[in-house]
C-alpha cells in the first residue's frame, strides 16, 4: 500500500507534480493548498480528513490506523489562524506522527498520549509559521522518537507571496550534535523496524524540487 501525506499545489511553490498514484492520502488541512491538495495526487485514492479524525476519534483505512490531534497555524498579526491537524500512522509496525502545520508548542496531554508511541517523526521545521523551534525540540525530547525527518522548511525552488520566508533546515539542525545528523544525499530513505537506531538520529532529505 501506498500513502501520500500532506500534498502540495505544485503550480503554487513551482515544483514538479507527482505523477505515481497513491492508494491513502492523508491531508492534515482541508482549506490550505501547501498541505491539502490531493486531486495532484494521480488516480482514484481513498482520502483520510486529519482534522476530522482529530473530532471523531481514530479510524482504519485500508488496514492503516490513523489517530489526529488538532491544532492551528502560529498565530501572528493580522492572520487567523487555519484549523490543522496533527496525525498519528502505522505502517508495517513503524509508528510515525506527521506534525501537519502546527503552530505551537505541544499541549501537555498530546505529550503524554505520543510520549514513548512514536518510531519517526516528520516535524515542521521552518518556524516562522509553524511551531517555534524550541517548542519542536521539547516535544522531540519529550516524546522520544528515534528518527526525525524535517519538513516544511526553505529550498531553492520555494517561493513565497511578498516578504514571507521560512528557515531553512540547517536551523533546525544545527541543533544537534554532528553525530545525529544524516545527510542522506537521497530523495528517500527506507525505515524499517529492523534498522531504527537506538538513539535519534535526524535524516535530512535532498528536496525532490
Amino acid at each position: 500500500m501506498s500513502l501520500v501525506t500532506d500534498p502540495y499545489r505544485a503550480d503554487r511553490f513551482a515544483f514538479e507534480a507527482m505523477t505515481k498514484p497513491a492508494d491513502l492520502v492523508v491531508r492534515s488541512s482541508k482549506d490550505d493548498t501547501a498541505h491539502c491538495w490531493h486531486e495532484m495526487v494521480p488516480g482514484p485514492h481513498e482520502l483520510v480528513e486529519a482534522v476530522d479524525v482529530a473530532q471523531s476519534g481514530p479510524v482504519t483505512v485500508g488496514h492503516v490506523r490513523f489517530e489526529a490531534f488538532a491544532s492551528r497555524e502560529r498565530a501572528r498579526p493580522g492572520h487567523t489562524p487555519k484549523r490543522n491537524a496533527m496525525y498519528k500512522f502505522t505502517v508495517d509496525g513503524i509508528r510515525i506522527l506527521h506534525t501537519g502545520d502546527t503552530g505551537a508548542a505541544f499541549p501537555e496531554d498530546y505529550l503524554d498520549r505520543l510520549r514513548g508511541e512514536v518510531d519517526v517523526m516528520l516535524a515542521v521545521t521552518g518556524d516562522r509559521y509553524t511551531i517555534p523551534l524550541d517548542d519542536l525540540q521539547l516535544a522531540i525530547d519529550e516524546i522520544g522518537p528515534r528518527v526525525v525527518i524535517p519538513c516544511h522548511y526553505q529550498v531553492r525552488k520555494l517561493t513565497l507571496p511578498g516578504d514571507a520566508w521560512i528557515y531553512p533546515v540547517e536551523a533546525f539542525v544545527n541543533r544537534y550534535p554532528a553525530q545525529v545528523r544524516v545527510w542522506t544525499g537521497t530523495t528517500d530513505v527506507t525505515v524499517t523496524k529492523a534498522t531504527l537506531p537506538d538513539e535519534l538520529r535526524i535524516y535530512i532529505l535532498e528536496h525532490a524540487g
